[in-house]
């Protein structure tokens, strides 16, 4: 290695300097944007609040950071081979359908959810947290397709994205300022973030060979499979007043039956739960 060598890669791989940087930091910015808005221009009770939904909301952070690094990985090996487009629409499908349940579980009960595990003096993070369930979805679920970017060299759109969403985000905190109304702030705040992600995922998957309808099709299904027997079920609770734990434990089969269902017709998942519930000694034959 010369210090020629050092140059050229430098000029060669800049952007993965000066774009990526700036879209790390931005996108750190924008989760923490606000706590900070909050705890200025309302009360530090209300960021204390939120500061609290967005934690529980972020519980799956290190599987993220793990899927990540992976699907890093694979999707460089798999663009090499040519089969990007193909390996990023399985994980694609995969994390949009096994990943809605739980955060629309929180985004219908979250208030007596964070009642009952945390106490009644934090319902109130659990009303936050109802209306942050479907921007934390939508992170969990696009994050890891960040590093399309990066393989096809596209940092600089990616910075152009999460740019204007931290600009728009800000204005949108900023109406509910103006409004005195903290829910207006963070509905704008989600609506945002809702809208900027899809776009950016979808945008990137477009430049691989994933038709945009394709991407949005499939989350619109992801959506409708996910939560529809759920709304069913907790309009009929309100409807004839089911006793809450009737209503949980009904909560718990729907979702049970949910996953086995998905998971029977998914052959490749299937052949991976038989390898690992196939004692080791039989697996070589």
């Amino acid at each position: 290695i010369t210090a020629r060598d050092l140059i050229f890669a430098l000029k060669r791989y800049k952007n993965f300097l000066f774009f990526s940087s700036g879209t790390y930091l931005f996108n750190l910015l924008g989760m923490q944007l606000p706590v900070l808005f909050i705890g200025y221009f309302f009360d530090v009770k209300d960021a204390g609040f939120y500061a609290m939904a967005a934690m529980v909301l972020s519980f799956p952070g290190p599987l993220t950071n793990a899927i990540n690094r992976v699907l890093y990985q694979r999707a460089a090996e798999a663009e090499k081979h040519g089969d990007l487009k193909d390996f990023i629409h399985e994980v694609y499908r995969r994390l949009f359908l096994y990943s809605g349940i739980p955060f629309f579980l929180i985004g219908i009960y979250g208030r007596p959810l964070f009642g009952f595990i945390f106490g009644p003096q934090w319902e109130a993070s659990g009303s936050y947290s109802q209306m942050l369930a479907p921007l934390f979805w939508i992170v969990f679920c696009t994050s890891p397709f960040g590093s399309l970017y990066n393989i096809q060299e596209r940092q600089k759109d990616n910075l152009t994205f999460v740019t204007c969403r931290l600009i728009l985000q800000f204005g949108g905190l900023t109406i509910g300022y103006i409004l005195n109304d903290i829910k207006i702030s963070l509905i704008l705040y989600v609506a945002v973030g809702l809208l900027f992600r899809c776009a950016s995922v979808v945008w990137i998957m477009a430049k691989i060979g994933i038709p945009i309808n394709d991407s949005l099709s499939w989350m619109l299904k992801s959506i409708f499979f996910s939560l529809t027997p759920l709304i069913f079920w907790k309009a009929s609770c309100s409807y004839m007043e089911v006793p809450f734990f009737i209503e949980i434990v009904t909560v718990g089969i729907i979702v049970s039956f949910f996953y086995l269902i998905t998971i029977k017709h998914d052959s490749q998942l299937m052949k991976s739960l038989r390898f690992f519930l196939t004692p080791a000694v039989y697996r070589k034959h």
